[in-house]
């Protein structure tokens, strides 16, 4: 998929890495967080000073990204699925998906409004049992037989907890609890700890969001 950047960017981390736009393409380079990248693009992209849902003012130590597809069903860290706004709304929001909470927002009582939110809730718990709740075209498989000879999982191996995590939930569910994140030529910024599940029980092929403007350059 295409994600959302601006026309002209850079970026520099602490971690000797840089980020830059050239040529409708967003070159990643050295080592760099990709979750607080595209934190930065989004606010670049849709800017820091207003909520996107209420139109308050967004202040500096009052401000958040909401996942308009949020992480409890899938949801990842692209401009595509981030949006400014105030702790209130993000916390109101829940794991509602966008679509969900721009509906309930125009609900007047609150007794129905809580109706409204619980059948949402409940209703998105059904579909994630099969799937991620995200548009279509998002996600593809990807096949990681290339990918596992450049990654090293050392530390990966040793976080107990969230492989357990991910253990339980592929056992009860039979899938991934969210797509991999990887570049166009094949560099996985997002989902380590899925590939090295997947590793370890033999299974080739992942879900992922390809972000095929993306391209994440060796150093």
């Amino acid at each position: 998929m295409i994600i959302d950047i601006p026309e002209q960017f850079f970026y520099t981390a602490e971690t000797y890495g840089k980020a830059f736009v050239e040529g409708n393409i967003l070159y990643i380079e050295g080592r760099i967080n990709f979750e607080s990248l595209m934190y930065t693009i989004t606010y670049s992209l849709k800017g820091y000073t207003e909520c996107q849902y209420c139109g308050r003012e967004l202040l500096v130590n009052r401000r958040t990204l909401d996942h308009m597809y949020p992480r409890c069903f899938g949801g990842v860290s692209i401009p595509n699925n981030l949006l400014p706004c105030c702790p209130s709304c993000n916390r109101t929001k829940s794991c509602l998906t966008y679509s969900q909470f721009v509906h309930l927002r125009r609900i007047q009582s609150k007794s129905k409004r809580d109706r409204v939110f619980n059948r949402m809730v409940e209703r998105n718990n059904f579909k994630y049992r099969n799937g991620f709740i995200l548009p279509k075209g998002w996600v593809t498989y990807y096949d990681i037989t290339q990918a596992l000879t450049q990654i090293r999982f050392d530390d990966v191996s040793q976080d107990k907890v969230v492989n357990e995590k991910i253990e339980m939930f592929y056992f009860k569910h039979k899938h991934y609890h969210k797509p991999i994140v990887v570049t166009a030529n094949g560099w996985v910024f997002d989902g380590l700890h899925i590939l090295y599940h997947a590793k370890k029980h033999g299974i080739t092929n992942v879900p992922a969001i390809i972000l095929d403007n993306v391209i994440h350059l060796p150093y």
